[in-house]
């Protein structure tokens, strides 16, 4: 239920109509998602027994990343530490944002406790991509009845009001799902929810938010199983006409609501993207970007070993370096903060959900599960790799949750797969022992089972006792 209501709240809440307006301030915004995200991980620790599938270890990958995330954290406080300039506010929200990933990444690990709550969660992930596609598409409506039409400016219609994040993973989702065969939803409703998380993420207009769209949706190739790879080419060539509907079908619908030529203003958008000569006072995508990243990586090489600390708005300005661009790419703000501890940290869970999902689709043998878990680890890495490298992504509080909880789930089912695996195997040495057994002449007795001293017996597998005929 904490998992469910963190989703819920992270995807649909408005941030300034709930999440600001509705928080307390002890130097810090304690928020909703705050007390969600610490009741989560109280419950986590609450030992449940029987009601959690028996695993023989907790999976690695999750102690390394917790151990490279508590070594962050202690460099970046200590580096804070050794400078005055630090804003307490920019502080703790830059540390409770950094946090928010080690913390959610606990919570999804243990409070999936056996593969029907990983069902269970990438279900509610799906309600909640589509709640946030939902919420973006109805700011258009709210717009366009405020007056804000004909020749708007288009940012005016970018909103980050809510979570939009989710929505591109789950539209690439639902799109490995439509490719694959392996579905959760009959065939046309796959469908119909593709498009709207689709509409929904690109709606939001940021050229970040596509670029991680559209590459994650590229790495759908790589991810069909085995056993369905026959006319794999074909399949994924199929989804190409299906993405250019949702962007025509969403297109026209916002031209109809704001009542402006809105493919026209994507094509320009979409041109600052490109490279080539500059149209007028046309800037690029990437103008607003790359001085903040030299700028971060120049102020990770003076400090490389524990990074600058969390909070220093004013070191990062001090040159008078635009504040537009601070923390606008994840990774160089990471290594800004907290040096290469953090950095390892945030690409060990990155990486990992590609990693590990694809573990889980390999190994799955037609689990249906398995290959969906996988599936959404895989499309979650991709998406948060190359949003990571365009935008404020997973170092702000929404984006982080996600990314933890994803990797927490992905990272928990594919333990309880390994669980399995080694059962199985078990299972296979056990009818293996005993054909070798009945080969050599032995039999299976009850009675000499139940008196192992008995003479002439040989033992099989976990106390099966044979008699030889």
């Amino acid at each position: 239920m904490i998992i469910i209501l963190l989703l819920l709240f992270n995807s649909v809440a408005s941030n300034s109509k709930f999440l600001l307006r509705y928080r307390l301030d002890v130097g810090a915004p304690i928020s909703v998602l705050d007390g969600l995200v610490f009741l989560g991980i109280v419950v986590a620790l609450i030992p449940l027994g029987k009601n959690r599938m028996p695993t023989s270890q907790v999976h690695p990958l999750l102690l390394r990343v917790l151990a490279l995330f508590t070594l962050a954290t202690l460099a970046g406080a200590f580096a804070s530490l050794l400078s005055s300039d630090d804003d307490p506010y920019y502080f703790f929200t830059t540390l409770r944002n950094f946090l928010m990933v080690p913390a959610s990444c606990f919570i999804g690990y243990f409070l999936t406790q056996w593969p029907k709550h990983a069902r269970r969660y990438a279900l509610w992930l799906v309600v909640s991509g589509i709640g946030a596609g939902l919420m973006v598409m109805i700011f258009y409506k709210t717009k366009a009845e405020t007056g804000v039409r004909q020749d708007v400016d288009i940012n005016a219609l970018r909103t980050m009001e809510y979570g939009p994040a989710i929505a591109g993973i789950i539209a690439t989702f639902l799109i490995f799902q439509i490719v694959s065969g392996y579905r959760m939803f009959p065939l046309v409703v796959t469908i119909l929810l593709a498009a709207v998380a689709f509409i929904g993420q690109s709606a939001t207009l940021s050229r970040s938010d596509w670029v991680a769209l559209a590459m994650s949706i590229g790495a759908i190739y790589f991810l069909i199983p085995r056993e369905a790879r026959r006319g794999k080419t074909i399949k994924v060539m199929l989804a190409a006409p299906l993405i250019v509907l949702f962007i025509w079908v969403g297109m026209e619908g916002a031209s109809r609501v704001l009542g402006i030529d809105f493919q026209k203003r994507m094509v320009q958008r979409l041109e600052t993207m490109l490279p080539g000569e500059r149209v007028g006072k046309t800037a690029k995508a990437w103008d607003s970007r790359l001085g903040s990243q030299i700028r971060e990586l120049q102020l990770w090489a003076k400090s490389p070993i524990i990074g600058n600390g969390f909070g220093h708005r004013r070191i990062y300005g001090i040159n008078g370096e635009d504040m537009s661009g601070y923390g606008h790419n994840t990774w160089t703000f990471t290594l800004f903060q907290t040096g290469p501890a953090g950095f390892a940290a945030q690409a060990m869970v990155v990486g990992g959900m590609w990693l590990i999902g694809r573990r889980l689709i390999r190994d799955a043998r037609g689990d249906k599960t398995f290959i969906l878990i996988g599936a959404l680890g895989a499309c979650a890495g991709v998406f948060f790799l190359f949003h990571g490298l365009t935008t404020a992504s997973f170092n702000a509080l929404r984006p982080a949750i996600f990314m933890g909880l994803i990797f927490g789930i992905v990272v928990r089912t594919r333990q309880m797969q390994l669980q399995t695996l080694d059962d199985l195997a078990i299972q296979q040495y056990v009818l293996e022992q005993q054909q070798m057994l009945e080969e050599q002449g032995y039999a299976y007795d009850e009675q000499i089972a139940l008196d192992p001293e008995h003479a002439g017996h040989a033992a099989g597998a976990f106390g099966t006792y044979y008699q030889h005929n």
